[in-house]
Protein backbone atom coordinates (compact mmCIF):
# COMPACT_ATOMS: atom_id res chain seq x y z
CA UNK A 1 0.00 0.00 0.00
CA UNK A 2 0.99 3.58 -0.78
CA UNK A 3 1.96 5.49 2.29
CA UNK A 4 -0.64 6.24 4.83
CA UNK A 5 0.83 9.31 6.55
CA UNK A 6 -1.38 11.84 7.57
CA UNK A 7 -0.12 15.68 7.10
CA UNK A 8 -2.57 17.93 8.02
CA UNK A 9 -2.16 21.97 7.65
CA UNK A 10 -0.51 24.08 10.38
CA UNK A 11 1.03 20.49 12.68
CA UNK A 12 3.90 20.41 14.11
CA UNK A 13 6.17 17.56 13.22
CA UNK A 14 9.15 15.96 15.06
CA UNK A 15 11.19 14.25 12.48
CA UNK A 16 13.67 11.55 13.23
CA UNK A 17 16.29 9.99 10.98
CA UNK A 18 19.47 7.68 11.31
CA UNK A 19 22.12 6.61 9.28
CA UNK A 20 22.01 2.87 7.84
CA UNK A 21 23.51 0.27 11.00
CA UNK A 22 23.83 3.57 12.48
CA UNK A 23 27.64 4.20 11.21
CA UNK A 24 28.83 7.82 12.21
CA UNK A 25 28.48 9.21 8.44
CA UNK A 26 27.48 12.37 10.13
CA UNK A 27 30.65 13.11 12.25
CA UNK A 28 30.80 16.77 12.22
CA UNK A 29 33.91 17.03 10.90
CA UNK A 30 34.09 20.80 8.45
CA UNK A 31 33.12 19.52 5.30
CA UNK A 32 30.40 17.21 6.38
CA UNK A 33 28.68 20.08 8.66
CA UNK A 34 29.10 22.58 5.62
CA UNK A 35 27.41 19.79 3.39
CA UNK A 36 24.44 19.37 5.67
CA UNK A 37 24.07 22.67 6.07
CA UNK A 38 24.49 23.52 2.13
CA UNK A 39 21.93 21.20 1.20
CA UNK A 40 19.27 22.07 4.43
CA UNK A 41 19.54 25.80 3.29
CA UNK A 42 18.96 24.61 -0.45
CA UNK A 43 16.28 22.75 0.79
CA UNK A 44 14.82 25.90 2.34
CA UNK A 45 15.35 27.81 -0.23
CA UNK A 46 13.62 25.21 -2.37
CA UNK A 47 10.91 24.08 -0.09
CA UNK A 48 10.67 26.53 2.89
CA UNK A 49 7.82 28.26 1.71
CA UNK A 50 5.65 27.29 4.68
CA UNK A 51 7.68 25.46 6.79
CA UNK A 52 8.39 26.67 10.15
CA UNK A 53 11.51 25.18 11.38
CA UNK A 54 12.29 25.63 15.61
CA UNK A 55 14.91 23.26 15.91
CA UNK A 56 16.97 20.66 14.32
CA UNK A 57 20.10 18.81 15.86
CA UNK A 58 22.72 16.72 13.68
CA UNK A 59 24.99 13.75 15.34
CA UNK A 60 26.96 11.73 13.76
CA UNK A 61 24.78 8.57 13.12
CA UNK A 62 20.70 10.77 13.72
CA UNK A 63 18.88 13.96 13.57
CA UNK A 64 16.09 15.62 14.83
CA UNK A 65 14.08 18.00 13.38
CA UNK A 66 11.56 20.35 15.46
CA UNK A 67 9.02 22.32 12.75
CA UNK A 68 5.17 23.08 11.55
CA UNK A 69 4.09 22.22 7.69
CA UNK A 70 1.74 24.76 6.94
CA UNK A 71 2.56 24.81 3.17
CA UNK A 72 1.85 20.98 2.42
CA UNK A 73 5.99 20.74 1.41
CA UNK A 74 7.49 18.70 4.07
CA UNK A 75 7.52 15.60 2.53
CA UNK A 76 9.34 17.16 -0.78
CA UNK A 77 11.35 19.10 1.89
CA UNK A 78 12.64 16.23 3.28
CA UNK A 79 12.79 13.99 0.04
CA UNK A 80 15.09 16.48 -1.31
CA UNK A 81 17.46 17.43 1.49
CA UNK A 82 17.72 13.91 2.49
CA UNK A 83 18.75 12.62 -1.08
CA UNK A 84 21.30 15.35 -1.68
CA UNK A 85 23.02 14.97 1.79
CA UNK A 86 23.24 11.27 1.18
CA UNK A 87 24.90 11.54 -2.16
CA UNK A 88 27.49 14.36 -1.16
CA UNK A 89 28.18 13.00 2.00
CA UNK A 90 29.04 9.64 0.23
CA UNK A 91 30.87 10.96 -1.66
CA UNK A 92 33.03 12.89 0.32
CA UNK A 93 33.64 9.72 2.10
CA UNK A 94 33.83 7.67 -0.79
CA UNK A 95 31.19 5.08 -0.63
CA UNK A 96 29.79 4.76 -3.93
CA UNK A 97 26.35 3.39 -4.48
CA UNK A 98 25.72 2.24 -1.04
CA UNK A 99 22.77 3.40 1.19
CA UNK A 100 22.71 6.33 3.54
CA UNK A 101 19.83 6.48 5.60
CA UNK A 102 18.37 3.71 7.51
CA UNK A 103 15.24 3.75 5.82
CA UNK A 104 12.03 6.45 5.83
CA UNK A 105 12.22 8.99 9.00
CA UNK A 106 10.43 8.75 11.78
CA UNK A 107 7.27 11.39 11.60
CA UNK A 108 5.69 12.24 15.25
CA UNK A 109 2.69 15.19 15.37
CA UNK A 110 3.13 17.50 18.42
CA UNK A 111 -0.23 18.42 19.84
CA UNK A 112 0.05 20.96 22.71
CA UNK A 113 2.29 23.71 25.04
CA UNK A 114 3.99 21.31 26.71
CA UNK A 115 4.69 18.61 24.46
CA UNK A 116 6.23 20.85 22.32
CA UNK A 117 8.46 22.83 24.50
CA UNK A 118 9.79 18.90 25.59
CA UNK A 119 10.36 17.78 22.06
CA UNK A 120 12.08 21.49 21.39
CA UNK A 121 14.62 20.87 24.37
CA UNK A 122 14.79 17.21 23.38
CA UNK A 123 16.00 18.09 20.10
CA UNK A 124 18.21 21.03 20.59
CA UNK A 125 19.89 19.36 24.06
CA UNK A 126 20.44 15.80 21.97
CA UNK A 127 24.14 15.89 22.24
CA UNK A 128 24.09 16.61 25.85
CA UNK A 129 21.54 13.92 26.54
CA UNK A 130 23.30 11.55 24.59
CA UNK A 131 26.75 12.32 27.08
CA UNK A 132 28.48 13.96 24.17
CA UNK A 133 29.07 17.50 25.23
CA UNK A 134 28.49 19.26 28.46
CA UNK A 135 26.74 22.51 27.47
CA UNK A 136 24.62 22.38 23.91
CA UNK A 137 26.92 25.54 23.16
CA UNK A 138 29.54 23.13 22.61
CA UNK A 139 28.21 20.69 20.17
CA UNK A 140 30.29 21.32 16.68
CA UNK A 141 27.85 19.51 14.49
CA UNK A 142 24.96 21.22 12.34
CA UNK A 143 22.40 22.24 14.95
CA UNK A 144 19.82 24.95 15.99
CA UNK A 145 21.19 26.71 19.14
CA UNK A 146 23.34 29.74 17.72
CA UNK A 147 21.09 31.05 15.66
CA UNK A 148 18.67 30.90 17.96
CA UNK A 149 19.81 32.11 20.65
CA UNK A 150 21.39 35.10 18.96
CA UNK A 151 17.73 35.84 16.69
CA UNK A 152 20.54 35.55 13.38
CA UNK A 153 19.98 34.04 9.78
CA UNK A 154 21.51 30.46 9.07
CA UNK A 155 23.53 30.97 6.70
CA UNK A 156 25.32 28.34 4.20
CA UNK A 157 28.24 28.02 1.09
CA UNK A 158 28.22 24.93 -0.96
CA UNK A 159 29.41 24.12 -4.30
CA UNK A 160 26.83 23.94 -7.24
CA UNK A 161 28.25 21.02 -9.00
CA UNK A 162 25.76 20.41 -11.80
CA UNK A 163 26.88 23.68 -12.74
CA UNK A 164 30.11 23.29 -12.64
CA UNK A 165 30.13 20.22 -14.40
CA UNK A 166 27.82 21.96 -17.13
CA UNK A 167 30.19 24.42 -17.46
CA UNK A 168 33.41 22.54 -17.56
CA UNK A 169 32.34 20.27 -20.06
CA UNK A 170 34.74 19.24 -22.81
CA UNK A 171 37.85 19.81 -21.12
CA UNK A 172 36.87 23.59 -20.38
CA UNK A 173 38.58 25.07 -17.55
CA UNK A 174 36.52 27.24 -14.73
CA UNK A 175 37.17 28.75 -11.45
CA UNK A 176 35.06 26.22 -9.08
CA UNK A 177 34.61 29.11 -7.08
CA UNK A 178 32.18 30.67 -9.30
CA UNK A 179 30.27 28.07 -8.83
CA UNK A 180 29.69 28.25 -5.24
CA UNK A 181 26.24 29.08 -3.93
CA UNK A 182 25.25 31.26 -0.34
CA UNK A 183 21.86 30.10 1.35
CA UNK A 184 20.40 31.46 4.03
CA UNK A 185 17.00 30.90 6.68
CA UNK A 186 15.99 31.91 9.58
CA UNK A 187 14.34 30.25 12.69
CA UNK A 188 10.56 30.18 13.15
CA UNK A 189 9.80 31.53 16.79
CA UNK A 190 9.01 29.13 18.94
CA UNK A 191 4.87 29.79 20.10
CA UNK A 192 3.77 32.65 22.60
CA UNK A 193 8.00 34.26 22.09
CA UNK A 194 6.79 36.36 19.73
CA UNK A 195 5.96 39.17 22.33
CA UNK A 196 9.65 38.61 23.03
CA UNK A 197 12.30 41.17 21.51
CA UNK A 198 15.29 39.51 19.76
CA UNK A 199 17.11 39.57 22.48
CA UNK A 200 15.12 38.79 25.19
CA UNK A 201 14.01 36.05 23.28
CA UNK A 202 17.85 35.09 22.71
CA UNK A 203 18.09 35.42 26.39
CA UNK A 204 14.83 33.37 27.21
CA UNK A 205 15.82 30.29 25.19
CA UNK A 206 19.69 30.13 26.65
CA UNK A 207 18.62 29.95 30.08
CA UNK A 208 15.55 26.86 29.02
CA UNK A 209 18.99 24.99 27.24
CA UNK A 210 20.71 25.68 29.98
CA UNK A 211 18.65 24.35 32.66
CA UNK A 212 17.20 21.59 30.10
CA UNK A 213 21.54 20.26 29.91
CA UNK A 214 21.53 20.87 33.81
CA UNK A 215 18.97 18.16 33.89
CA UNK A 216 20.59 15.75 31.33
CA UNK A 217 23.76 15.78 33.14
CA UNK A 218 21.81 15.20 36.59
CA UNK A 219 19.76 12.13 34.97
CA UNK A 220 23.06 10.80 33.51
CA UNK A 221 24.28 10.85 37.07
CA UNK A 222 27.12 13.92 36.77
CA UNK A 223 28.71 11.00 34.57
CA UNK A 224 31.92 12.87 32.29
CA UNK A 225 30.97 13.56 29.02
CA UNK A 226 33.12 12.18 25.58
CA UNK A 227 34.18 15.62 24.55
CA UNK A 228 34.32 17.03 21.01
CA UNK A 229 37.90 15.32 20.61
CA UNK A 230 36.84 12.06 21.27
CA UNK A 231 33.79 12.78 19.21
CA UNK A 232 36.12 13.58 15.64
CA UNK A 233 38.42 10.72 16.51
CA UNK A 234 35.76 7.51 15.95
CA UNK A 235 35.86 6.22 12.56
CA UNK A 236 32.68 7.07 10.38
CA UNK A 237 32.33 3.28 9.41
CA UNK A 238 31.94 2.39 13.12
CA UNK A 239 28.73 0.71 13.57
CA UNK A 240 27.66 0.65 17.69
CA UNK A 241 26.13 -1.95 19.26
CA UNK A 242 22.20 -1.61 18.92
CA UNK A 243 20.00 -0.93 21.49
CA UNK A 244 18.41 -4.32 23.67
CA UNK A 245 15.35 -2.92 23.77
CA UNK A 246 14.19 -0.12 21.01
CA UNK A 247 10.88 1.39 22.14
CA UNK A 248 8.18 1.79 19.40
CA UNK A 249 8.40 5.41 17.34
CA UNK A 250 4.91 7.25 18.64
CA UNK A 251 3.00 8.37 16.21
CA UNK A 252 1.61 11.44 18.87
CA UNK A 253 3.38 13.34 21.08
CA UNK A 254 0.23 15.39 23.82
CA UNK A 255 -0.58 17.33 26.55
CA UNK A 256 -2.75 14.75 28.01
CA UNK A 257 -3.27 11.04 27.51
CA UNK A 258 -6.97 11.62 26.66
CA UNK A 259 -5.68 14.08 23.71
CA UNK A 260 -3.28 11.27 22.61
CA UNK A 261 -5.73 9.06 22.43
CA UNK A 262 -7.95 11.35 20.56
CA UNK A 263 -5.52 11.56 17.94
CA UNK A 264 -5.16 7.96 17.67
CA UNK A 265 -9.22 7.20 17.17
CA UNK A 266 -8.85 9.51 14.52
CA UNK A 267 -5.87 8.33 13.39
CA UNK A 268 -7.61 4.63 12.66
CA UNK A 269 -10.09 6.08 11.24
CA UNK A 270 -8.08 8.12 8.78
CA UNK A 271 -5.81 4.73 8.04
CA UNK A 272 -9.23 2.79 8.07
CA UNK A 273 -10.41 5.56 4.92
CA UNK A 274 -7.25 5.39 3.53
CA UNK A 275 -7.55 1.78 2.79
CA UNK A 276 -10.51 1.79 1.39
CA UNK A 277 -9.94 4.38 -1.07
CA UNK A 278 -6.70 2.44 -2.05
CA UNK A 279 -8.16 -0.60 -2.51
CA UNK A 280 -10.73 1.05 -4.77
CA UNK A 281 -7.92 2.48 -6.51
CA UNK A 282 -5.71 -1.05 -7.28
CA UNK A 283 -9.11 -2.19 -8.60
CA UNK A 284 -9.94 0.34 -10.99
CA UNK A 285 -6.67 1.22 -12.06
CA UNK A 286 -6.13 -3.38 -12.85
CA UNK A 287 -9.61 -3.36 -14.87
CA UNK A 288 -8.16 -0.21 -16.87
CA UNK A 289 -11.55 1.96 -15.24
CA UNK A 290 -11.65 5.79 -14.40
CA UNK A 291 -10.65 6.64 -10.51
CA UNK A 292 -13.34 9.13 -8.84
CA UNK A 293 -12.85 8.59 -5.27
CA UNK A 294 -11.73 11.30 -2.99
CA UNK A 295 -8.67 10.45 -0.68
CA UNK A 296 -8.72 11.28 2.49
CA UNK A 297 -7.64 14.58 3.57
CA UNK A 298 -3.93 14.88 4.78
CA UNK A 299 -3.06 12.25 2.87
CA UNK A 300 -0.72 11.06 0.25
CA UNK A 301 -1.84 9.49 -3.01
CA UNK A 302 0.02 6.79 -4.97
CA UNK A 303 2.84 8.32 -6.46
CA UNK A 304 2.21 11.81 -4.26
CA UNK A 305 4.50 14.02 -2.75
CA UNK A 306 2.10 16.57 -1.77
CA UNK A 307 -0.64 15.72 0.84
CA UNK A 308 -4.32 16.36 -0.53
CA UNK A 309 -5.81 19.74 0.84
CA UNK A 310 -8.93 20.24 2.08
CA UNK A 311 -11.58 20.86 -0.42
CA UNK A 312 -12.40 24.61 -0.06
CA UNK A 313 -15.32 25.59 1.38
CA UNK A 314 -18.59 26.45 -1.19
Amino acid sequence: MASGRMHLPGEVHMLTNRCEEGRFFMKPKKKVRELIAYWFARAMDKYGDGLDVYAFCFLSNHFHMLCRDRGGQLAQFMEYFQGNVARAVNRTLERSSAHFWQGHYDDQIVDGENAFWTKYLYVTTNAVKAGLVRRTEHWRGFCSFDAAVSGKPIVAVGLNRTKLHAATRGGKRRPTSEFEERFEFSLATPPDLERFSTKKRGEHLRELILQADKRCAANRGNEPVLGMRKVLEVPWHYKPQAPKRRRPAQRFACDTKEAEQARLEGYRDFIGEYKRVFGDFMSASQRGRPFHCEWPHGSFPPAGKAPIAEAPAA
